[in-house]
C-alpha cells in the first residue's frame, strides 16, 4: 500500500483538474493506513507529503479540486487526530486562506474541515497564536451574517466544535454567541407563532433547524465552559425558552432541548430548579409516547437528561413523586 500512497501523492500536482481531484479522493481511502504508518520514519516522511499536498490542493484555483480536496483532509483529520498538533498553525493558514477565497457552495466544506480538526486536536487548538489565525476571520462572518441567513446553520455547528475543544478557552468569545443563539431561538419561536396566525408570512420566515443548530452550539458551551456559563444563563431567560423547545411537535427541536438540560443539569442546575417539575414531567413524557420507536434518540436524550437532574439536584424519583414508565 505503501508503493500506491507513494504513487498518488505526486498526482495531486497534475496539470488536469480531474485527476487532481481524484486523486484528493483515492488518497483519502488511504487515510488510515498513512496515519498508522507514520510510527516510523519512512511512513513519517509519507504522512506529512500526504498533508502537505491535500493542504496545496485546498487552495487549488478548481472549485472542483477544493472540493475533493477539502473532504479527504477532512478524512485524514479524523484518522490523524493528535498526530496534527504539531503542525497546526500551518493547518489553520491554509484552511483560513481558503475560507477567505472560496465562494458560498465550498465554504461549507471549510467549515466541515474546521470542525474536524478542532474535533481532532481538542485542546491543542487553545493557542494563542492559533486563535489569533483561527478566529477573526470566524468572528468577521459571524457578524456579517443574518440571525435568519441559512449559511449559519455550517458556521453553527462550526462554533460548537470549537467551543468543546478550547474548554474555557473559549470564554472570551462565549457571551455574544451565547446571546446571539438566545435571539436566534426566540425569533424562530416568534415566527412558527405567526405562521401559524398568517396566512401571508411577514418577517422571519421559521425555520426549525435554526433552533436546532442554536441549542446545540448552547450544549457546546455548556461542555466547553463548564460551571463558566453559569453567569449566562442567570441573566438570560434560556430556562423557559428550553421548556418551549422540549414541549416542541418536532422531534429533532426536542432531541436537542433534552441534549441541552441535561448538559445544563450538570453545570448549573440551580438555574433550572424553579421549572423543575415541568421539565421531568415533559422528559418522562418523552419515555411514554406510542410514537416511541419513531422518537428513540429523543428518549435517550430525555432519560439522560432525568438522571443528571436527580443525580444534581438531588431529587426522588418513585412512583407517585416522580412516575417514570417501567
Amino acid at each position: 500500500m505503501q508503493a500506491i500512497v507513494a504513487f498518488l501523492i505526486p498526482l495531486l500536482d497534475d496539470k488536469f483538474p480531474l485527476i487532481r481531484s481524484i486523486s484528493c479522493w483515492t488518497l483519502s481511502r488511504f487515510s488510515k493506513f498513512i496515519v498508522q504508518s507514520a510510527g516510523h520514519q519512512k511512513g513519517y516522511a509519507q504522512f506529512d507529503k500526504a498533508l502537505v499536498g491535500l493542504l496545496r490542493r485546498i487552495l487549488d484555483n478548481n472549485k472542483r479540486v477544493q472540493e475533493a480536496a477539502c473532504s479527504a483532509f477532512a478524512t485524514l483529520e479524523e484518522e490523524a487526530a493528535e498526530e496534527l498538533a504539531p503542525r497546526l498553525e500551518m493547518i489553520l493558514q491554509h484552511l483560513m486562506c481558503a475560507f477567505g477565497k472560496y465562494q458560498r457552495r465550498n465554504l461549507r466544506i471549510v467549515y466541515d474541515a474546521i470542525g474536524t480538526l478542532a474535533d481532532a486536536v481538542g485542546g491543542e487548538l487553545n493557542q494563542p497564536t492559533c486563535l489569533e489565525i483561527l478566529m477573526p476571520p470566524l468572528i468577521a462572518k459571524w457578524q456579517q451574517l443574518s440571525n435568519s441567513d441559512k449559511d449559519l446553520f455550517p458556521l453553527l455547528e462550526c462554533f460548537t466544535s470549537i467551543s468543546q475543544a478550547l474548554g474555557a478557552g473559549f470564554s472570551q468569545f462565549a457571551e455574544p454567541v451565547f446571546q446571539r443563539c438566545i435571539s436566534i431561538i426566540q425569533s424562530q419561536q416568534l415566527a412558527k407563532v405567526q405562521a401559524k396566525v398568517n396566512t401571508v408570512p411577514s418577517g422571519v420566515l421559521y425555520d426549525k433547524e435554526f433552533i436546532v443548530c442554536s441549542l446545540d452550539l448552547l450544549s457546546g458551551l455548556a461542555e466547553g465552559l463548564g460551571s463558566g456559563i453559569e453567569s449566562l444563563v442567570s441573566q438570560s431567560n434560556l430556562r423557559d425558552l428550553l421548556l418551549q423547545c422540549c414541549t416542541d411537535e418536532a422531534s429533532d427541536v426536542r432531541q436537542s432541548g433534552f441534549a441541552l438540560l441535561g448538559d445544563l443539569a450538570r453545570v448549573c442546575p440551580v438555574h433550572l430548579q424553579p421549572r423543575l417539575p415541568e421539565f421531568l414531567d415533559v422528559a418522562a413524557k418523552q419515555l411514554n409516547t406510542p410514537k416511541l420507536q419513531e422518537t428513540v434518540s429523543v428518549a435517550n436524550n430525555a432519560c439522560w437528561a432525568i438522571g443528571e437532574l436527580a443525580v444534581k439536584v438531588n431529587i426522588s424519583i418513585h412512583t407517585g413523586v416522580f412516575p417514570i414508565p417501567h
